[in-house]
């Protein structure tokens, strides 16, 4: 059992009816991370592992008011005014990021921190609760400027590129995205059409895709369209 406060850290063993003194600092909170290492909030520095010499190297400092250990092995430190911190843990204290007002929080005064069962982090600040639920992302590179998507079959996906049609798998990528004809073409919208072609509208004109080559349509005698939507009726 562990019990933080104004005048140090104390714990009680297992079994023991006495606490002992692991710290006189001024301590808010303390948390144990999975290696089984135990960390406090530190007022000047926001926080350090019990027993270190000092705090370590951070990007920035602050109060710290309360630790939290998620699931993921990530330490959250609720600070007094300098938003929420979270540092990964293979970083290290120099490894942390920060959520203020700027890019979020209701105030940079959090003071309470909870992981429910769905590994949602819930925070409380002087301004009202949040719930940070995280979103996997995983980016494709090398595609160009997309402008616009679409769906196509057999799980894959068309995009639609200042520079051209780029398809590439639905699923995490076998291999890199594939261009599909000229490079060059300024594509403004796409639309795949059940059981047919993808069509594709471009600054020069109306495209088909056809066995992996764009193919113009005309759609005026001797008109130059720039071709900004396609769509299907009923």
């Amino acid at each position: 059992l562990w019990v933080a406060t104004r005048w140090g850290a104390f714990h009680r063993p297992t079994g023991s009816e006495t606490f002992q003194i692991a710290s006189d600092d001024y301590i808010f909170s303390i948390s144990e991370d999975r290696a089984g290492a135990v960390w406090t909030t530190d007022i000047a520095h926001g926080f350090r592992r019990l027993g270190a010499a000092d705090a370590g190297q951070r990007t920035f400092e602050g109060a710290g008011a309360r630790l939290l250990h998620d699931r993921k092995g990530n330490l959250w430190v609720a600070t007094w005014d300098k938003g929420l911190w979270r540092v990964p843990p293979s970083a290290g204290p120099s490894g942390l990021s920060r959520v203020t007002r700027r890019n979020g929080l209701f105030s940079d005064s959090v003071r309470s921190l909870m992981e429910d069962r769905d590994g949602n982090l819930w925070v409380g600040t002087t301004g009202g609760l949040h719930r940070l639920t995280e979103r996997v992302l995983t980016p494709l590179e090398n595609v160009g400027f997309v402008l616009t998507l679409a769906e196509g079959r057999d799980h894959h996906v068309w995009a639609g590129t200042s520079n051209g049609v780029v398809r590439f798998s639905l699923n995490p990528p076998e291999r890199p995205p594939q261009p599909i004809g000229s490079p060059g073409l300024d594509v403004r919208t796409l639309y795949s059409e059940p059981g047919g072609p993808l069509w594709a509208g471009t600054t020069d004109g109306l495209f088909r895709v056809v066995d992996r080559t764009l193919v113009p349509v005309s759609i005026a005698s001797g008109a130059h369209m720039q071709v900004l939507s396609i769509s299907a009726d009923g």
